[in-house]
């Protein structure tokens, strides 16, 4: 069944993000970027940033793991 579903999947045509189109309104569109920063320790940090594209609104967070739930966490705020 696991390769009839992977097989299936290949077939489905996707939505190339080149249709989107672009419009000037604030918050539209997001630039949303991860940078990782080495602790002198060993650690990492994970710096996580969003720029609108009209308005260049910034916003920027700093969290110990790089997980969806950190992700969802920024996007939501």
């Amino acid at each position: 069944m696991q390769k009839h579903y992977k097989r299936r999947l290949r077939s489905i045509k996707r939505q190339k993000i080149t249709k989107l189109v672009k419009e000037k309104k604030v918050n539209f569109l997001w630039h949303v970027d991860t940078v990782i920063l080495t602790l002198s320790d060993g650690g990492y940090r994970y710096l996580i940033t969003a720029i609108d594209e009209v308005s260049k609104l910034a916003y920027a967070r700093l969290y110990s793991t790089h997980t969806s739930r950190n992700a969802r966490d920024f996007l939501e705020d």
